[in-house]
């Protein structure tokens, strides 16, 4: 029952060629027509709109949201063949089909243990993008009533004269609550472009609750566990690799300040436990349906013998134990993953033995 990579609490994109609830009728408010964006492209310009949540006309945005809402109906009832045939055909290869059916598999088991009552439309956005053919646009979106304010929202789609849509369904649960994020583009109906599955919550807290407990672990100079939270707010604020929000660059900026620092940089290079030192390589984060764990890499010189990875397991997890208390506030567990040599001068292929431990 072991842990996927970070990429299990960040999304998975589906789209091939393109990444990126039930929904009460919005009276839409009179607003100005959304900013026009303009972006050279080669000879051509792409011109770009975009309007958000109650600036899309309560029509189109009530069939947007339907249409999302059948594609994530349709993931958790295990109807894949169904989804394949709604790609759109930009995203539809022969060649691509049975790795994106087994990505589909491995989506609807992160909704497995989702609740089936309330979900809540978390964000829509609308965009048309005209001119260009295989550039890709940055689609920059505002809040209406924030015209002149940085971006609530920015995709990055395929040109080529259609009108593209976003919807995030946010999807309750016991251990998580899920972020479902449905990416479109319309060509006679909307298709789908890319279907993606985020935690938005872990036990209850959000992204916005994660930053707060880093930026307190980091003022008392608790630096790996700050370190620990602060990742755990990304996964929580990511929509996917070709979506950004204010909050997942801030995040993203933090970790790599906290990367670039010298007190962490000295923090996380060598542990001394028993006299013996143990080179790290890197912390991050993994996850199944239950758990999160932190994960942290480092190099056994004597060899990947399991006796041997087993009795550096126990010793290690006595010193994080010891030396950050705080993470058993953050993570269930933490994954020893030894290498023989430091996995960034391996070749292609590199062997690894991972061993869990529990608070």
């Amino acid at each position: 029952m072991f842990r996927t990579a970070l990429a299990a609490l960040a999304a998975v994109c589906l789209s091939a060629q393109i990444s990126c609830t039930q929904d009460e009728a919005v009276e839409a408010t009179p607003s100005a027509p959304p900013p026009v964006q303009r972006a050279a492209s080669g000879d051509q310009a792409i011109v770009v709109k975009c309007a958000l949540d109650d600036a899309i006309e309560p029509e189109v945005r009530r069939a947007v949201v339907q249409q999302a809402n059948t594609f994530i109906a349709q993931l958790r009832d295990g109807r894949h063949d169904t989804i394949w045939d709604a790609l759109h055909p930009q995203a539809q290869r022969p060649e691509d089909r049975q790795a994106f059916l087994e990505t589909l598999v491995n989506l609807q088991g992160r909704l497995e243990s989702a609740s089936q009552g309330q979900t809540q439309v978390e964000r829509v956005a609308l965009g048309s993008i005209a001119g260009g053919v295989n550039d890709i646009a940055r689609v920059v979106c505002r809040d209406a009533d924030k015209a002149d304010g940085p971006p609530a929202l920015t995709l990055l789609a395929n040109a080529g004269g259609e009108d593209i849509a976003y919807v995030s369904v946010l999807i309750p649960g016991p251990v998580y609550e899920h972020a479902a994020v449905v990416q479109m583009r319309k060509r006679d109906r909307w298709h789908l472009l890319g279907l993606q599955v985020h935690p938005s919550r872990f036990h209850g807290k959000s992204a916005v609750d994660w930053v707060k407990m880093a930026s307190s672990l980091r003022q008392a100079q608790k630096l790996v566990p700050s370190y620990a939270a602060l990742a755990m707010a990304g996964a929580m604020a990511s929509r996917g690799a070709s979506v950004t929000t204010p909050i997942s660059v801030a995040i993203e900026t933090d970790l790599q300040t906290m990367r670039d620092q010298p007190l962490f940089i000295a923090e996380t290079k060598t542990w001394t436990v028993d006299g013996q030192d143990f080179n790290l390589h890197g912390l991050s984060l993994a996850s199944t349906q239950t758990d999160v764990s932190l994960v942290v890499k480092y190099v056994n010189e004597g060899g990947l013998v399991e006796e041997f990875v087993g009795r550096d397991a126990d010793k290690l997890m006595e010193y994080v134990r010891a030396e950050y208390p705080e993470l058993k506030d953050i993570v269930d567990a933490v994954i020893f993953e030894a290498f023989a040599k430091a996995p960034e001068a391996a070749g292609p292929t590199i062997q690894a033995y991972r061993v869990a431990r529990f608070f």
